[in-house]
């Protein structure tokens, strides 16, 4: 926002797209699990606390750094610890997508030992860790080389090895770490899924054989899915910053590319929980569930407008909803 204008520049207009649709898309998953007792699992918890993660995140940061900078730059204090605070969100966000990659994988690994230890009091452990490692990562710099003095708002500090050293550190946890943790998850279960597939394909019906093997190809195409878009909306961010910042290169190429791939690396908490809220075969039920109910009560209120025909036809096409959605 302009220092004389009340007027919202291109850039500031996009951040705040940005940080209103990551509230609302976030809220709605938030909302739909924590209203469905049914819901309250493990795997489920840990979607929670990242849902409530990307709202804070937007609501500290994205909203405080990005489409009101000149409101917040005015605070030297809160413009100093801005970008610690975007490290220390991005990180729990994508430390959520390691817990539920390994999630995935001791279920089928251990599916009897799964269903006695995940518990939601082992979630809760696990999401302790996850903003504890975080924030101690994000305070690190405050207590060794990036002393907070005011009144300048102090950001990074220039031409600093150490500063570089923290940064590259940084960035390989908040992406490899989870890239190579979700690769390797998602890869054993594919594998283990398909000896399964096989063991069962001999015993089997071939009917029955090939609705599984329907099953086990879904199953890996929304694995896929959710790497490849976490890789595709962070890896051109991540290459460019060791690009600009380590290696170097100032030149213009690089630093116009930046802010064009933040925005893709940031958009990513948009995205986030609507692939794990759509591809979870639960979430998508109870939500479509809840769409239903809200028909029926519609219909309910307004029988007097639709005929009895109209009203069943309605509610089998509800019916038919549902059962996709189960699928």
């Amino acid at each position: 926002m302009n220092s004389n204008s009340s007027t919202f520049t291109v850039n500031e207009i996009i951040w705040l797209l940005n940080g209103t649709l990551t509230i609302i898309v976030n809220a709605i998953l938030l909302g739909i699990i924590c209203f469905n007792r049914k819901l309250w699992n493990f795997s489920n918890t840990v979607v929670i606390s990242m849902c409530a993660t990307g709202i804070l995140w937007s609501l500290l940061y994205i909203l405080p750094r990005w489409a009101f900078v000149n409101y917040t730059s005015q605070n030297w204090l809160f413009c100093s610890i801005l970008p610690q605070i975007g490290i220390f969100f991005i990180t729990i966000l994508n430390l959520h997508l390691v817990l539920i990659s390994l999630d995935k994988l001791f279920a089928i690994l251990y599916p009897f030992k799964y269903i006695k230890f995940a518990t939601i009091n082992a979630s809760l452990v696990g999401i302790i860790l996850i903003w504890l490692i975080p924030a101690f990562v994000a305070v690190l710099p405050f207590i060794t080389f990036r002393q907070l003095s005011p009144p300048d708002c102090k950001r990074s500090v220039s031409n600093s090895t150490t500063e570089i050293d923290y940064l590259i550190a940084v960035f390989s946890l908040l992406f490899f770490v989870p890239l190579a943790c979700m690769l390797l998850c998602y890869t054993y279960v594919f594998h283990i899924a398909n000896q399964q597939l096989n063991k069962l394909h001999m015993e089997a019906k071939i009917s029955h054989s090939c609705r599984i093997k329907v099953r086990n190809v879904k199953a890996a195409r929304r694995l896929s899915i959710i790497v490849a878009v976490f890789t595709v909306m962070w890896l051109p961010y991540v290459i460019t910053f060791f690009v600009y910042s380590v290696a170097g290169d100032k030149t213009a190429i690089s630093q116009n590319t930046i802010p064009v791939f933040r925005y893709f690396a940031f958009f990513y908490p948009i995205f986030n929980p609507i692939l794990y809220g759509f591809f979870n075969n639960n979430i998508r039920t109870a939500f479509v569930t809840s769409r239903i109910i809200a028909l029926c009560r519609r219909i309910g209120r307004k029988s007097n407008t639709y005929t009895q025909h109209e009203s069943s036809f309605l509610q089998a096409v509800g019916k038919m909803i549902y059962t996709n959605a189960k699928r």
